[in-house]
C-alpha cells in the first residue's frame, strides 16, 4: 500500500494499449481503479474525470456490474469537495442501480459511504438508518470493511442523538476501530481514533481525547507521507483524502 507512482505508470500502459485496441471493458476497469486511487490520495478533481470516464464507456459497452461502483465513487469525490447535495445525488443513484441489479457484493459498504453523507449533512435519521443496513448485509454477506464503518458510522451518529447515547457510541466506534484493526487497514482505523477522540471531547472526557486525538494525529502523519504521490506529467504533490483529515 502506499507504491502509487507505480501503479500510476502501470495504469498508463494499460490504458494506452486498451484505447489503442479500443476495448472499452478494460478503460472502463481502468478508469474505475484509478479514480477510487486519486480518492483514497485526496484528489478529488482528478478521481471525478476517471469516475466519469469510466461511466462513459460502462453505459456504452453496458457493463452493469461496475458502473454502480462508478457512480458511488464520483459521489465520494464530491463529498471529498464538500459537495453534499450532490454527493447524495450520486451516491443515492448508484446503489440503486446494485439494488435493482440484485448485486450483494460491497453492498453494505455503499450502504455505510452514503449514510456518512447523511451524517455529514445533518440528516441523523437516514444516517442510523443506512448504518443498520450496513451492519447487517455486511455481517450477512461476511463482509468485514463494510461492517467495520458500519459500526463507526453508527457510533458517531448515536453520539449526535438528542440526547447523546454516549456509551453505545463509544462500544460502536471501538468495534469499528478493532475490525479496522484487525484487517490492517490504517486508511479506515486511523478516521475512526480521530471520531473516538472527538466524541471523549464531546462528552467532556478530556484526558481520552487528548490521549485518543494523539493516536489520531500519529497515524494520519504515518498515511499523509506513506500516501503521497505525484500527479500527472506536470502536476502537483497531492495530499491525503480528506476523510482522514476532515474536521467533524
Amino acid at each position: 500500500m502506499g507504491i502509487f507512482e507505480e501503479g500510476e505508470v502501470l495504469f498508463q500502459k494499460g490504458l494506452d494499449f486498451a484505447l489503442k485496441i479500443k476495448d472499452l471493458f478494460s478503460l472502463g476497469v481502468l478508469e474505475l481503479h484509478h479514480g477510487w486511487d486519486f480518492n483514497f490520495n485526496g484528489d478529488a478533481k482528478t478521481a471525478i474525470e476517471h469516475f466519469e470516464n469510466c461511466i462513459r464507456y460502462c453505459e456504452e459497452r453496458q457493463i452493469v456490474m461496475y458502473v454502480n461502483v462508478a457512480w458511488m465513487g464520483l459521489g465520494w469525490a464530491y463529498w471529498l469537495m464538500g459537495e453534499l447535495k450532490t454527493a447524495r445525488k450520486y451516491m443515492e443513484k448508484g446503489l440503486k442501480i446494485q439494488i435493482d441489479a440484485g448485486v450483494p457484493n460491497y453492498l453494505g459498504f455503499w450502504y455505510g459511504i452514503l449514510g456518512t453523507v447523511y451524517l455529514d449533512s445533518g440528516d441523523l435519521i437516514k444516517a442510523q438508518h443506512h448504518g443498520e443496513e450496513a451492519l447487517k448485509i455486511s455481517q450477512k454477506n461476511h463482509e468485514k470493511a463494510g461492517e467495520g464503518l458500519a459500526w463507526i458510522l453508527l457510533g458517531r451518529t448515536l453520539g449526535k442523538t438528542d440526547p447523546p447515547q454516549d456509551d453505545k457510541a463509544e462500544e460502536c466506534i471501538l468495534r469499528g476501530i478493532n475490525i479496522y484493526e484487525e484487517l490492517k487497514i490504517r486508511t479506515h482505523y486511523a478516521p475512526g481514533y480521530y471520531y473516538l477522540g472527538e466524541l471523549y471531547a464531546d462528552t467532556g472526557q478530556k484526558d481520552n481525547a487528548l490521549e485518543t486525538l494523539k493516536t489520531a494525529e500519529s497515524l494520519t502523519a504515518y498515511l499523509k507521507k506513506r500516501l503521497l504521490i505525484n500527479g500527472r506529467p506536470g502536476g502537483k504533490k497531492m495530499e491525503i483524502s480528506r476523510w482522514l483529515l476532515k474536521k467533524g
